[in-house]
């Protein structure tokens, strides 16, 4: 409604209606601009983290800008380490899907033309995180304002993102470690661009993480 007040600062725990999902949301401040982040836990197994952002009133949100968002999801399906990410441009429920490992830490694009999917399995009992790509997670433009799509990475504790510059310099993780049988760490970024002073409104960004097993 336009109204910026307000004291709360916490997380909100809300069970939708039917009780299909329980999310969890919290809103956080930066200058003109708000930020709204949450996960939605559906039933049916299927992880839902989500992103938004609006802005306050000011000359100064007319610029044009790319927003970006990051999460860091650190597996453990059926335990630490073990896992393998797997990744495929198949269409999802399609008879060969092809998935293909990767087995040297990488960074991977989002291409308009393309829909892939990446895939963390656990060598030892097959148990899948399936992570399916929201349709206005945006792309990459360059580096010095988005640094990339989904990154693979073995997990280290003491690699988070960067604390300089305008963008969160994941690529400097990505140093040829084996990500094979191990215990990884994958990076999700979402992009959405406003075009200066246009109506904008952001929509929720985010995957959708299928878990089986």
């Amino acid at each position: 409604d336009g109204n910026d007040s307000g004291t709360f600062r916490g997380v909100g725990i809300h069970e939708e209606p039917g009780g299909q999902e329980i999310l969890l949301i919290t809103e956080c401040s930066a200058g003109w601009y708000r930020y709204i982040t949450g996960w939605r836990f559906n039933l049916a197994g299927i992880l839902k983290p989500r992103f938004l952002y609006g802005y306050t009133d000011s000359s100064c949100v007319c610029i044009g800008r790319l927003h970006n968002g990051y999460w860091r999801l650190h597996f453990a399906l059926d335990g630490i380490g073990g896992l393998v990410v797997e990744e495929t441009d198949s269409p999802r429920g399609s008879r060969r899907e092809n998935w293909q490992p990767i087995r040297i830490e990488a960074m991977r694009l989002r291409w308009p033309n393309r829909k892939p999917r990446w895939r963390v399995r656990k060598l030892s009992t097959g148990f899948t995180a399936e992570i399916v790509p929201n349709a206005k997670d945006g792309f990459f433009e360059r580096r010095d304002i988005g640094d990339g799509d989904v990154w693979v990475l073995k997990a280290r504790s003491t690699e988070m993102i960067g604390s300089t510059g305008s963008f969160a310099n994941i690529m400097q993780y990505v140093n040829g470690e084996r990500t094979l049988n191990e215990d990884l760490v994958v990076w999700y970024g979402v992009h959405l661009r406003k075009r200066g002073a246009d109506n904008f409104e952001c929509p929720p960004m985010g995957p959708d993480i299928y878990l089986s097993g």
